[in-house]
């Protein structure tokens, strides 16, 4: 089964390895692996909620690109529209708070409160 998988990997020209670059969702500011149809899991969702609608890229491009390139839910962004991501150096999340991620920000809560 193990070889059947890496032959596929292989076919695809994708790799298990560590180092090797993975396709990201098409839209501009995701940074998220794709899933299907050169998007990522959320985005592919959103494309699925908005055709159940009737809106396409096609027929109603504003109205989809609105609901497409709108953030992801709970994040802050810059004036592009763009999330921002986390202060802390090496990570890669989006603002949660004050200028950190979810995690960052709950670790840098804790420092504050053992200082008391």
């Amino acid at each position: 089964m193990l070889k059947a998988f890496d032959k596929w990997l292989t076919k695809h020209n994708k790799s298990r390895q560590k180092n090797a670059t993975l396709p990201r969702c098409y839209i501009e500011w995701c940074d998220s692996v794709v899933f299907s149809r050169r998007l990522c899991s959320l985005h592919y969702q959103r494309n699925f909620v908005l055709s159940k609608k009737g809106i396409t890229r096609k027929n109603n491009f504003v109205d989809w690109y609105a609901y497409m390139y709108k953030p992801k839910q709970g994040s802050i962004t810059d004036d592009s529209g763009a999330p921002l991501k986390c202060v802390n150096k090496g990570c890669l999340h989006t603002v949660y708070a004050k200028g950190f991620c979810n995690s960052c920000y709950q670790k840098e809560r804790r420092k504050k409160m053992n200082d008391r």
